[in-house]
């Protein structure tokens, strides 16, 4: 599907109880879709999702539009999660605020 990438973030943190080291990438993103104009809500509404690691360099252009694919993973308790697998660049997205 393809949605505007808004976002890509790195983490990497010590968990508190088990001292194991964990890291990550977060992806923000605008799925057309979920556009919404109500009386409570105007626009899209960002969407985040965590994502293989591997992708951050493939995200070379951000904001931009990407074609995304989803994968599902367990969670610790075997719920299923969504994670973005893979992206491929369609276009890039210029913002020229008037001053």
């Amino acid at each position: 599907m393809e949605c505007l990438v808004i976002s890509a973030k790195k983490y990497k943190f010590e968990d508190e109880k088990t001292k194991e080291i964990k890291s990550g990438l977060h992806v923000q993103y605008l799925d057309p879709v979920m556009r919404e104009d109500s009386a409570v809500q105007k626009g899209d509404l960002p969407l985040k999702v965590p994502a293989l690691e591997s992708l951050f360099d493939k995200l070379e252009v951000v904001p931009g539009f990407y074609e995304l694919d989803f994968r599902q993973r367990p969670d610790s308790k075997g719920r299923p999660v969504l994670t973005l697998a893979s992206a491929r660049f369609v276009c890039g997205v210029s913002f020229n605020p008037s001053t």
